[in-house]
């Protein structure tokens, strides 16, 4: 789904936008379609999918429709609320977490100015910073702090 509807959407909105003035198009993808690390495949690869369709319809459709990419890392959405954190993984968590008026002012900011792709929180930029350096290793202690938070929405990696 993360991928498919964006296609589907995009096949049905691109001859509706060729009639406008203002032509956006914009796809939020993932932290984790810039990093591989356990437990997460079907969703990271939905997401590297379509943050590589985004990018190559930025291409394809350069100076006609603006696209854009949003790489959002971690976010304070409440996806951790149920989860059985003691008090101080969960400071930690708050901690990694951008809030989402942060994603979204830093992501506005972006497509106004025509970014190609935007990735967002400084998690995110880490880890695509030091995935780029060591993709192994990088993927190795990733996956190794997830399992040591002792979260359960981390438990099958």
């Amino acid at each position: 789904m993360n991928f498919y509807s964006c296609i589907y959407a995009c096949e049905h909105i691109l001859p509706i936008l060729d009639k406008t003035t203002l032509q956006y198009v914009v796809n939020v993808a993932s932290s984790a379609s810039l990093v591989t690390f356990s437990g997460i495949s079907g969703y990271a690869s939905s997401k590297s999918a379509l943050k590589s369709f985004t990018l190559c319809l930025a291409s394809e459709l350069d100076k006609k429709v603006n696209v854009t990419c949003i790489c959002p890392g971690t976010t304070d959405t409440g996806i951790f609320r149920n989860q059985n954190a003691t008090e101080k993984e969960s400071r930690l968590i708050k901690k990694i977490c951008s809030s989402p008026q942060k994603i979204a002012k830093k992501s506005i900011k972006a497509i106004i100015r025509g970014k190609k792709l935007k990735i967002v929180g400084y998690d995110a930029k880490l880890m695509n910073f030091f995935y780029k350096l060591a993709p192994n290793l990088t993927s190795k202690i990733i996956s190794k702090i997830l399992k040591k938070s002792g979260l359960s929405i981390f438990k099958q990696i």
